[in-house]
């Protein structure tokens, strides 16, 4: 099974979830298998894909980090790493200068920037504001 794009390996890191399913198979029906790091949750259902080339399951997302460092953290092509979730991608933006030298993945420049625009109340109040400056404008 080829788990590579462009030469990176393409890895999942996702909560088990009906979520990453869909990254999954949107992945493999283009031709690339990633490898699936499957965080328990309820029960199987990501993990069970037809599309995945390997899995590893953790019990907790700083199992998984830790897990994908020690397997991964020292390949030549940086891996592309993918999540579904906000707990992964919060957890994994909290430690983004620790990986950006060894990994491609979501991120805003610095460690818990993508935490600050998940925040609601953040959303809410940059919702507002931008809705008076387009009232404004408007005007």
């Amino acid at each position: 099974m080829n788990n590579k794009y462009n030469g990176h390996i393409v890895i999942v890191f996702a909560q088990e979830h009906y979520n990453p399913l869909g990254l999954i198979r949107s992945l493999g029906e283009n031709g690339v298998n990633p490898i699936y790091f499957s965080v328990k949750r309820r029960g199987p259902v990501a993990c069970l894909s037809k599309y995945i080339s390997e899995t590893y399951f953790v019990d907790s997302v700083e199992e998984g980090y830790n897990l994908l460092l020690k397997k991964y953290g020292n390949e030549i092509e940086k891996p592309y790493v993918l999540f579904s979730d906000d707990k992964c991608v919060g957890y994994f933006d909290l430690h983004y200068k620790d990986i950006k030298d060894k990994f491609i993945c979501y991120n805003a420049g610095c460690n818990g920037r993508i935490n600050e625009f998940m925040d609601k109340d953040k959303i809410l109040k940059l919702a507002k504001n931008m809705d008076s400056m387009y009232l404004i404008l408007m005007l």
